[in-house]
């Protein structure tokens, strides 16, 4: 090779690899694309110089402490940036990762997590570990449930309040489930947390009467934020889910009280109708004194109280579509 062709495959080399750390490493398995490699060197900050079609990124075993920019890694399908100090990562910044789809966390200081505010950008982000930082609270959403498949979450400073009470309930109901049910998981709409089950190390850290009791065993402990009513984020609010059963209960008994009373209202008219007819059509014996009373004349008050016994039938087929008592029949006295 000549000194011109040396020089400049020394030059692109440099080119292609500016600003990479020298002890970073570039590999190139097949099975996972381009490789950079950068752990336990002493990282302090997010480094620079990253190949841009890198698709497998570690920087773990730093003291980087703060990523407050990211650089554009169009086809970066992994990163992994675990215990490495980092109390404060720009969420935001994720978008320069829209291939994305591991994204490992663990072991740091990062007080919260927002991967909702950009998760509309990483439409392929599966998998997500936040174990083992400084995390008191948080939503499901935040966790980028529910594209996020699997988020572990294990060994953080859980702080057992309200506001966590659908963790708390979605990992018991899991528990419940036992141990591969995918139907009973999906049920709980928890399969995300699985994993986190499987690990362990899910305990509240506050408040102190709840120390160290595990996330799996506080949720009869909490009645106090079922009593409130507080709707979560997949299910309504315990009092609400009570006051509509109780009025669709209310409501039915009402429909079948009111079919009951129209079925007798029909059948006390059509009774009544059927006893005026055979009264018509009967011949009149010979009246005495004692058949008087038992078969009495026409004008007389059989066909006065047949006429009564109907219009208190009609009655009460009316009023059955209020919630009133059905008029009792004017009952025939000789």
């Amino acid at each position: 090779m000549s000194v011109s062709g040396v020089f400049l495959t020394l030059a692109f080399g440099t080119l292609g690899c500016a600003g990479l750390p020298s002890k970073c490493k570039v590999e190139h398995p097949s099975f996972i694309g381009k490789t950079v490699l950068c752990n336990r060197i002493g990282l302090t900050t997010f480094p620079d110089g990253i190949p841009s079609d890198t698709e497998h990124l570690e920087v773990s075993y730093n003291t980087i402490r703060s990523v407050t920019t990211l650089p554009s890694l169009p086809q970066l399908r992994k990163l992994y940036m675990t215990d490495s100090a980092v109390t404060f990562l720009s969420w935001e910044g994720l978008r320069n990762f829209p291939a994305l789809q591991f994204l490992h966390l663990s072991g740091n200081r990062l007080r919260y997590v927002k991967i909702d505010s950009v998760i509309e950008h990483l439409p392929k982000l599966q998998y997500v570990t936040l174990g083992h930082n400084r995390l008191t609270s948080f939503s499901e959403s935040e966790l980028g449930w529910p594209q996020v498949s699997t988020a572990v979450i294990v060994g953080n400073l859980f702080h057992c309040d309200c506001d966590l009470l659908w963790l708390i309930d979605k990992l018991t109901c899991l528990q419940a489930c036992g141990e591969g049910d995918q139907t009973c998981c999906s049920s709980c709409a928890a399969c995300f947390l699985a994993l986190s089950l499987k690990i362990g190390y899910l305990h509240c850290e506050t408040p102190s009467r709840l120390k160290h009791v595990s996330l799996t065993d506080v949720s009869a402990k909490m009645q106090e934020c079922r009593e409130q009513a507080v709707p979560s984020t997949t299910s309504l609010g315990i009092s609400q889910y009570v006051s509509e059963t109780a009025s669709s209960q209310v409501a039915s008994n009402r429909t079948v009280k009111a079919e009951n009373r129209v079925g007798q209202a029909q059948t006390m008219a059509s009774t009544t109708l059927q006893g005026t007819a055979r009264n018509t059509t009967r011949p009149k014996p010979t009246e005495t004194s004692e058949d008087a009373a038992t078969y009495p004349t026409e004008g007389t008050s059989s066909n006065f109280i047949s006429t009564n016994i109907l219009l208190s039938a009609l009655a009460a087929l009316c009023e059955s579509n209020f919630d009133a008592p059905a008029l009792r029949p004017i009952s025939a006295e000789a």
